[in-house]
C-alpha cells in the first residue's frame, strides 16, 4: 500500500488551472479505494468559535464511506451502500441519524464522496481559478479556487483545494458554506487503492441508541 502523495513528473507546475484540475480529476476518478488520515478545523464566523477534529477516512467507490474520528473519539459517519449513518455521540448522544444514500449534497458535509465532490465533472460544475502555490507540511501544493456554477447543488459556495502538482491528489481542502462556516481539512497520510475490508462500511447501532430517520432532502 503505497503513499499516494509520492508522485512522478516534473512539468505539472507549469499547468494552468484548468489543466491542473483535469489532472486532479483524472487521478481521483481512477481511484478504486483510498485510506487517509486527516486533521479538520471548523470555524464559525458568526460566533467566532472553532472546533478541531482528526481521524481516518476510508472510501470504496462512490457508495461506501467510513469516517472514524479519533478526536472526538467515537464519532462516525458511515455510508453502507444503502444509507448514511451519522453517529456523533460527542454532540448528539443517544441517537444516530440515518439518511438515504441519495440525500442532497448539503445533508452531510461533502456528501458521500468527500473528494469526488470536487473532481466529478468539474468543468460542468465549477468555475476554476488558480490561487498559486503554497506549502502544505513543507511541500508545495497547487491551490485551485472552485465556485459552483448556477444551478449546481453543492455543499459549498466556495472551495479551495490544494493539489499535489505531481500526483494530482489532494493535500488539503477548504470549503465555505452558505452560512459562512469554513471547514479546512488537511490530508496527513493518503494511500491510493488501499486494501479496505467491507466490514469497515457497516454500522452497528449501539445498545440504547435511537435511530432517527432523516428525509433525503
Amino acid at each position: 500500500m503505497a503513499l499516494a502523495l509520492v508522485g512522478v513528473g516534473g512539468r505539472a507546475q507549469s499547468l494552468d488551472a484548468d489543466a491542473m484540475m483535469e489532472k486532479a480529476a483524472g487521478a481521483h476518478t481512477a481511484l478504486k479505494s483510498l485510506k487517509a488520515s486527516f486533521e479538520q478545523v471548523i470555524q464559525n464566523p458568526l460566533t467566532g468559535s472553532s472546533a478541531s477534529a482528526r481521524g481516518e477516512m476510508l472510501q470504496k467507490g462512490p457508495r461506501f464511506l467510513a469516517i472514524k474520528f479519533s478526536q472526538p473519539k467515537g464519532d462516525q459517519i458511515i455510508a453502507d451502500g444503502v444509507a448514511i449513518w451519522v453517529y456523533l455521540p460527542s454532540s448528539s448522544p443517544g441517537q444516530v441519524f440515518r439518511l438515504p444514500l441519495g440525500a442532497s449534497a448539503g445533508a452531510i458535509a461533502g456528501g458521500v464522496d468527500v473528494l469526488g465532490q470536487f473532481f466529478t465533472r468539474p468543468r460542468e460544475k465549477y468555475d476554476v481559478k488558480d490561487a498559486g502555490t503554497s506549502p502544505i507540511d513543507g511541500r508545495d501544493a497547487r491551490a485551485l479556487i472552485l465556485a459552483p456554477r448556477k444551478g449546481i447543488d453543492a455543499a459549498f459556495v466556495k472551495a479551495v483545494v490544494w493539489v499535489d502538482p505531481r500526483s494530482g491528489y489532494v493535500r488539503q481542502f477548504e470549503t465555505t458554506d452558505a452560512s459562512g462556516l469554513v471547514r479546512t481539512v488537511k490530508v496527513v497520510k493518503f494511500a491510493a487503492n488501499a486494501r479496505v475490508n467491507d466490514t469497515e462500511f457497516r454500522f452497528l447501532v449501539p445498545a440504547g441508541v435511537r435511530v432517527v430517520e432523516q428525509p433525503g432532502g
